[in-house]
């Protein structure tokens, strides 16, 4: 088994305020009078600028690079590391990474105390592809003077905590490609053949006869004053690492997909869900669970989902809540432990991407089908034993139960009561009473329900439809998107392609192959 939940293209989804860190590389950019529409679908989630919000005149940057990098997360950095160590004369090359975030942080809403990493350490950015390289795992514990420490706990899987510290000391190596805080949210083909800079969005017609020799790269970026700033850069090959969307539950209501800065006032309602988080946003709401948890005698939390993210979040809450009861609701009779034998583990070979994408569409949809509990809905066994006896020491004489297993159950209906979360809870098992339905309050919910892979990706990449054959992102083996002849610039994709790369696609496993491979598909020659 590998990494199961947490996404290898970016970083986690944070709703703090946003600053610019410009790149130290980045030159000067000259105002111009027109920008594409910003009328399009924005990336990760985010609405598009609020109407009361002040717009400034876009600006550009004429000079083309010769890569943007959408987001800069694992596989970003990976494909960073791999072109500064495979590629002939990189240094001389013109490469950016646009951030929306701040600053680097994997998962950060998910990295909780004593959580493990669910990969082994020898998979990082580089030791698969080059075990001398500098941006090794063990290379960093040397630079922090820590590797013989890690080296007598005998464990091939680093605390989460340590990992992200580790991605962030391969991050900073780059920070002179990269720009934090700006998010990127249209792409459009630039440049004729003829060498004028002519941007075609989805309100414009193009030529037929014109071939497309970069793209535009349009960001925005907001001040704490609320002006929005609009920006261009052009590139001759882009590389989209969108990420996932937080994913609730069907009858959740839209509005938490929209990124906030979350104030709790115990006193009144507020009109914003503040008692319903995903869990990438778990560590980040701690404060907020604080105010509203323990403010009463005893509360009641629900965690939705049966995956490693739900167990650990709801061992934490167990931990750390004795006023609390925590009801984990999850749609399985049980909660299935994860696979760790050497068999299993071969899906997640860098070969393995090769036989699964040499397979027919239906093929692969099976494959995937038919192991996918191998990357989702899975416990690693040690927990599972865990919370089994934190439930069996509850039914000890003198014990209150405060951990409850809800199984066999989906949620099919929210409410928002104000002082409560009524949750109806669809209950699957044959003897279950009035028809199966349950309605629960709750003082909080905590959904660990997954992410959308694909959405952001496919929302960026509208205004390129009209220059794919099918009118949808088709990726080839090496991950670049398909477009007809008038595209002469290189389009391509990181972690949304499982359906086409198999289960290891959203993963860490190959990160330090797969980088490689889109530095050689974009730049050819080798070291």
């Amino acid at each position: 088994m590998e990494n199961h939940t947490r996404d290898s293209s970016r970083t986690a989804t944070r709703g703090q305020h946003e600053t610019s860190v410009r790149a130290l590389n980045e030159p000067a950019r000259k105002p111009i009078l027109a920008s594409p529409s910003s009328s399009s679908s924005s990336l990760s989630g985010l609405s598009s600028p609020a109407s009361s919000a002040l717009s400034t005149p876009a600006s550009v940057n004429e000079d083309c690079y010769d890569l943007i990098c959408v987001g800069f997360g694992p596989s970003a950095i990976a494909i960073a590391i791999a072109i500064e160590e495979t590629v002939k004369h990189a240094g001389a090359l013109r490469i950016l990474f646009i951030e929306r975030q701040t600053s680097f942080a994997w998962h950060g809403g998910l990295l909780l105390p004593s959580s493990r990493m669910q990969i082994s350490f020898v998979k990082d950015f580089a030791t698969l592809r080059d075990p001398t390289s500098k941006f090794t795992f063990l290379n960093y514990l040397h630079c922090n003077q820590r590797l013989i420490d890690f080296v007598n706990q005998s464990t091939f899987y680093p605390l989460c905590e340590e990992y992200n510290d580790y991605m962030n000391w391969c991050a900073q190596q780059f920070n002179h490609q990269v720009v934090y805080g700006e998010e990127v949210f249209d792409l459009y083909p630039a440049e004729d053949e003829s060498g004028n800079s002519k941007i075609i969005d989805s309100a414009s017609p193009y030529d037929g006869h014109d071939i497309y020799k970069k793209f535009a790269v349009t960001t925005r970026l907001a001040n704490d004053h609320g002006e929005i700033k609009q920006f261009i850069r052009f590139a001759k090959n882009v590389v989209v690492c969108a990420g996932g969307r937080m994913k609730f539950p069907e009858c959740f209501p839209n509005s938490l997909l929209i990124p906030r800065i979350r104030k709790v006032d115990s006193t009144k309602h507020e009109p914003n869900y503040l008692r319903v988080i995903h869990s990438a946003q778990f560590m980040y709401s701690l404060s907020q669970i604080e105010t509203i948890v323990t403010g009463q005698k005893s509360a009641r939390i629900a965690v939705i989902g049966g995956g490693q993210s739900a167990a650990e979040i709801t061992g934490y809450l167990h931990s750390n809540y004795a006023n609390a009861t925590i009801d984990m609701i999850f749609s399985s009779y049980a909660l299935k432990p994860s696979d760790d034998s050497p068999f299993v583990n071969e899906l997640f070979n860098p070969q393995a991407v090769d036989e699964i994408f040499a397979k027919s569409q239906v093929e692969r949809n099976q494959f995937i089908k038919n192991h996918a509990t191998t990357n989702y809905g899975v416990v690693r066994i040690e927990l599972l034993e865990d919370l089994f006896r934190r439930m069996y020491e509850e039914k000890l004489p003198g014990r209150n139960i405060r951990l409850w297993m809800r199984n066999n159950r989906t949620v099919s209906q929210f409410e928002d009561k104000g002082d409560v979360i009524l949750l109806t809870l669809q209950n699957n098992s044959v003897a279950s009473p009035s028809n199966g339905l349950e309605k629960l309050e709750y003082d909080f919910v905590v959904a660990a329900t997954g992410y959308d892979n694909s959405i952001n990706r496919d929302q960026l990449l509208t205004n390129l439809s009209k220059f794919m054959p099918t009118g949808s992102p088709e990726v080839e083996r090496n991950y670049q998107v398909k477009t007809d002849d008038r595209l002469a610039c290189k389009l391509f994709t990181q972690g949304s392609n499982q359906s086409t790369h198999g289960l290891s696609d959203t993963l860490l496993s190959i990160l330090a192959i797969r980088g490689q491979e889109i530095a050689g598909s974009i730049f050819g020659q080798s070291l």
